[in-house]
């Protein structure tokens, strides 16, 4: 399979990966509870309209404001970066997109 035929599949793999309302049908109770908490959420909500990968990005941005650990032009190195979201903080605070910056993440399945 050719690079490009690999991208669409894993795209579509990653999509599955996130569980919405119509396969509420196949949880227990337990689970059903959580998810309809969890999709109550204002954190849940506004993660998903910044696209953030989870809400635990808003727990960084507070910190940040508080303390004051990125500045633009840092290197940031990090580690245990699933699923991601602390990455994306780090990207946007540091302007790793811009020129001169990096950002290293990395994680260990």
């Amino acid at each position: 399979m050719s690079r490009h035929q690999l991208l669409p599949t894993l795209l579509l793999q990653i999509q599955k990966i996130h569980t919405t309302g119509q396969h509420l049908k196949s949880k227990t109770g337990a689970e059903h509870r959580w998810l309809q908490r969890h999709f109550r959420d204002p954190f849940v909500k506004r993660a998903k309209e910044r696209n953030y990968r989870c809400r635990s990005a808003f727990k960084l941005l507070e910190i940040d404001d508080k303390h004051h650990l990125f500045r633009p032009g840092l290197h940031v190195l990090d580690c245990g970066s699933a699923p991601g979201a602390w990455a994306q903080v780090a990207v946007e605070r540091v302007n790793a997109a811009g020129s001169g910056e990096w950002m290293l993440v990395c994680n260990l399945l």
